[in-house]
Parts: structure tokens; C-alpha cells; sequence
């Protein structure tokens, strides 16, 4: 499946919310190629 590349912008990224929930998330997704 060929997926296009796109720009995330996180406003606010340095909270708790994005420590614990959207960064690992994030990862996560990245490292099983989904």
C-alpha cells in the first residue's frame, strides 16, 4: 500500500498529554509500519 508523506504540527507538544499518550502513540505506529 503506498501512503503519501505529510507534515504533523503538535501546538503544545511539550505537555503531559503528548509525554505520556500522543508522542508513544506515535512511535508505536511508526515502528509497525502501520
Amino acid at each position: 500500500m503506498d501512503l503519501n508523506t505529510f507534515n504533523l504540527y503538535l501546538f503544545g507538544g511539550t505537555g503531559d498529554l503528548s509525554n505520556r499518550k500522543l508522542i508513544p502513540a506515535m512511535f508505536r505506529q511508526e515502528t509497525l509500519g502501520n
